[in-house]
């Protein structure tokens, strides 16, 4: 596995972390995954979640969707065996940015889905989360099967300049303490876990640039503003490889 394939330096601390605080999302931010997996999906299918945490998000399309063959992919082995209890499904431990492990599974699945996951992806630096993001969106591509589609649920924040200030305030406090310090809701809280949020054009950008694909869904999904100044965009995008 590449030096780089975790988040660097502090892979334990971020697999001790969310050992012990377990996000669950809210179902309806899937909806349009669900809508899609069921207009398009068959059970001969197979589907991968990438960050697949505690196998929720796996619960919720098999309750919904007709996809029977489910996998996980997650670094925590604790998490991939919570994941094939509730589920008695497939798991791959490992990260989606180690090369050798997605040549291993090189096209094999129909459907991959990132939620939330992209902006956990860290670096020393925020220029290289940056680089982790694009290499996880193209590297999930590569898992799937010509004609497959990638499906994308991610927070996004502007403006840029106060994310990447958010970056760094975690990064510094991470080294301080070990302890989430609650702010407010999701990323406004200081230290643990650190994480790299980006735009909605930056993520646009990121599938816009994939090659032999075709964009079929971009758009928000929910949209908050933060203290009159940052602008929250809950987006959902799906892109599909195309047979070349």
């Amino acid at each position: 596995m590449n030096e780089s394939a975790l988040t660097v330096g502090e892979d334990q601390k971020t697999l001790d972390y969310f050992d012990n605080f377990t996000p669950h999302y809210n179902a309806e931010r899937f909806r349009f995954a669900i809508d899609y997996l069921n207009k398009h999906g068959n059970a001969e299918q197979r589907l991968l979640d990438i960050g697949c945490g505690d196998g929720g998000t796996l619960a919720l399309l098999k309750e919904h969707t007709a996809i029977v063959h489910l996998c996980g992919m997650d670094i925590s082995a604790n998490y991939l065996r919570k994941a094939e209890r509730l589920l008695q499904c497939e798991t791959i431990e490992g990260s989606i940015l180690d090369d050798d492990l997605v040549a291993e599974h090189f096209e094999q699945f129909d459907y991959c889905t990132l939620g939330a996951v992209i902006h956990h992806l860290i670096g020393g630096t925020r220029r290289e989360s940056l680089q982790f993001a694009v290499k996880c969106v193209e590297n999930s591509f590569k898992l799937l099967k010509p004609g497959g589609s990638l499906i994308i649920f991610e927070p996004t924040y502007k403006p840029a300049w106060m994310m990447s200030a958010a970056f760094w305030i975690k990064k510094i406090v991470s080294r301080l303490s070990s302890k989430r310090v609650e702010m407010g809701r999701s990323w406004a809280n200081l230290g643990q876990p650190i994480v790299s949020y980006y735009t909605a054009e930056q993520l646009t950008r990121f599938v816009e640039e994939l090659p032999e694909s075709r964009v079929l869904l971009n758009e928000v999904q929910d949209k908050l503003r933060l203290a009159g100044v940052i602008e929250r965009q809950g987006m959902a995008v799906i892109v599909q490889k195309t047979d070349g």
